[in-house]
């Protein structure tokens, strides 16, 4: 990811990072439905560092950004 994730679209707040899912995650998955539809390098989330809350009346979820690395694929394969 190049640059900052985008702000929070309900306050403007810039949004930082909360946790990663690493690719392992496919593995443990193996033998489900699931793993044969995975494929990513890894995948970090971005939540509002003003931790708004939801308006009332609505959902309680509020949308985060998700950044997914592609799996490098290039980078495994040998140079003619």
């Amino acid at each position: 990811m190049q640059g900052k994730p985008p702000a929070c679209e309900r306050c403007g707040a810039d949004r930082v990072f909360e946790f990663q899912i690493q690719p392992h995650l496919i593995a443990k998955l193996a033998g489900t439905r699931l793993a044969d539809r995975l494929d990513f390098g890894t995948i970090c989330c971005f939540v509002c560092s003003g931790h708004c809350d939801a308006a009332d009346n609505v959902s309680p979820y509020l949308e985060e950004h998700a950044f997914v690395q592609p799996e490098p694929f290039e980078a495994w394969l040998p140079k003619a």
